[in-house]
């Protein structure tokens, strides 16, 4: 596993707690938003859409803008400001939003809202949305022009198939480019609660909504361990960081 040798014996059982507990009574608290608090604006953007809500279908306009999610027709019409969505499922050309409201007696359950777009959401338009809503959300847009700190080849493993892509580790979080584009997704550290490396082949990237295990096509090296350890935990880890000075060990375990 990859670790840091600098830490005491105390400090290093619980940072490698951090990172390799899969249950979340002692992870990371789903964020009500940006950890950052640097908001990045939603562009106005609209597509014309088709409502599927329940057994109803609806074809009308679904609009992007500062203050929410807006969907109009002729038999229906809907908005939604951020902050009463609690969730969605974004991918290019379908949305699946949840809010806080319940169905009426003759259903039961969370509402779900599912419009399916004749224009494929600009990956720009797409993180602008997920950090408007702030609370964890799935995001099947990743931006493949975005900068990142550094990349890996990887493969995610499924029951059924799988997938091969680029794992790219940006300032704002993590994104998984791959063609078979119901596996792309892209996290900000905000969306994730776990981080582990069980050794340096391999990473579990945990999130509020899913959990994705990805087989590395070349070593985590250590330092870039640290740098997703210090993006993800720094808040949480504040009383264990060790002095300026301190040295990291760069070799990589393996259990």
């Amino acid at each position: 596993m990859l670790r840091r040798s600098s830490l005491s014996g105390l400090q290093l059982a619980v940072a490698l707690f951090w990172v390799l507990a899969p249950a979340p009574l002692h992870a990371r608290p789903a964020p009500q938003e940006s950890l950052s608090g640097h908001l990045i604006p939603v562009p106005s953007w609209q597509t014309a859409a088709r409502l599927h809500s329940g057994l109803t279908s609806e074809r009308g306009t679904l609009i992007f803008d500062a203050n929410g999610i807006e969907f109009r027709a002729k038999r229906f019409a809907g908005r939604w400001p951020y902050a009463e969505v609690k969730s969605f499922d974004l991918g290019a050309r379908r949305l699946v939003l949840t809010d806080y409201e319940s169905w009426s007696h003759h259903r039961h359950g969370e509402r779900h809202f599912r419009f399916d777009l004749a224009t494929p959401v600009p990956p720009p338009v797409a993180a602008g949305l997920t950090q408007a809503v702030g609370k964890p959300v799935r995001n099947r847009d990743p931006d493949s022009a975005a900068q990142s700190l550094f990349a890996i080849a990887a493969r995610h493993g499924a029951r059924f198939g799988g997938s091969n892509g680029i794992l790219r580790f940006r300032e704002e979080g993590i994104d998984y480019i791959t063609p078979t584009k119901s596996d792309s997704r892209s996290w900000r550290w905000a969306d994730i609660q776990t981080l582990a490396c069980l050794d340096p082949y391999h990473l579990r990237v945990g999130g509020y909504r899913e959990t994705f295990e990805f087989d590395l096509k070349r070593a985590l090296g250590a330092e870039e361990f640290d740098r997703l350890w210090d993006k993800l935990y720094a808040g949480e880890l504040k009383g264990l960081r060790v002095g300026e000075g301190a040295h990291h060990n760069t070799d990589a375990d393996v259990n």
